[in-house]
């Protein structure tokens, strides 16, 4: 006689194989890990004036998380130098130049080492994405791939942001969290758009719709009904300025091609163990492969089935 908590195995199991067979696409926010791992880096070793800590800890977070999803594609998103957030609001982003010339950590000499990383990457790891777009955000990329990918396919975006919430209105997407480890949840993602829409953003110097709305007047606006709260007219102007700067469905046609065409145009080739050799021994990080073997077969499997 088969029970009910039999079936209710069978049909675990069962779905879990159905999960486990999708074709899975593993998307970095790669400013998002470049910015947070230099933070750590410079706990590390405050002196490093060759950055050498940080290349590891990239390489390090990116073969493990690599090894933890095991996806069939990885792509890594990059923000371009400018953004066409700022024809709408010149301000976005604005006081970014001042707290990077406060920090600890020396970002004139930062940057040019990041940008040849990320470009002797790309040439090492000739099996996975790598799409920089003029004008466009890291986000704007996974937000428009996320959009054009397959729905019977799997995403798992690793990133911070919150920006990003939004999109778990994909059913097929999910966002891994790294520094809370795990995989985050949005009971109500058109909400938290909602909320994010109406506290603005410091972060990218994006005001509030209205002076002093935090977390908790946000709730209240939207309990008592958005739609009167935005009868007056100033905070209708505000809230059409912040929804147009950050949800995702109000990015441009124009941009939005251009990210296409990228994608498109990207020449996927086979994993080579010669040029991985080489990235490591150039940027002085040869360990990563020592500590690492167990990883190299999944990288390789890569863009096989892409």
């Amino acid at each position: 006689m088969v029970t009910k908590k039999n079936n209710a195995l069978d049909k675990f199991f069962k779905k879990t194989r159905e999960e486990e067979s999708k074709e899975k696409w593993l998307l970095f926010d790669a400013h998002n890990l470049m910015f947070r791992t230099a933070f750590i880096a410079q706990r590390f070793d405050p002196l490093d004036k060759t950055f050498a800590m940080w290349k590891y800890l990239m390489v390090n977070s990116i073969f493990r998380s690599v090894q933890q999803f095991q996806p069939n594609n990885v792509v890594f998103a990059l923000d371009s130098k400018n953004y066409w957030r700022k024809e709408i609001y010149p301000q976005y982003k604005e006081h970014r130049k001042e707290e990077r010339r406060k920090s600890v950590i020396d970002f004139a000499a930062f940057f040019p080492v990041a940008d040849q990383f990320w470009k002797d990457l790309e040439e090492t790891l000739q099996n996975f994405y790598f799409l920089r777009v003029e004008n466009c955000e890291a986000d704007d990329i996974i937000a428009v791939i996320t959009r054009n990918i397959k729905p019977e396919c799997k995403i798992i975006n690793i990133s911070t942001d919150k920006d990003m919430y939004q999109l778990m209105a994909n059913k097929n997407y999910q966002q891994y969290d790294p520094v809370k480890k795990k995989i985050i949840r949005a009971i109500n993602p058109n909400m938290e758009l909602n909320m994010k829409i109406l506290t603005g953003d410091k972060s990218d110097n994006i005001p509030a719709v209205k002076p002093r709305t935090g977390v908790a007047t946000a709730k209240k606006i939207i309990g008592g009904g958005l739609d009167n709260f935005l009868i007056n007219e100033e905070f209708k102007n505000n809230f059409e300025r912040n929804k147009n700067l950050i949800d995702f469905d109000c990015i441009p046609e124009n941009i939005i091609t251009k990210i296409t065409n990228s994608f498109d145009e990207q020449n996927i080739s086979n994993y080579n163990s010669q040029t991985v050799y080489k990235f490591l021994v150039k940027n002085k990080i040869l360990r990563v492969l020592e500590e690492l073997q167990d990883v190299i077969p999944i990288i390789k499997n890569v863009g096989k089935d892409g």
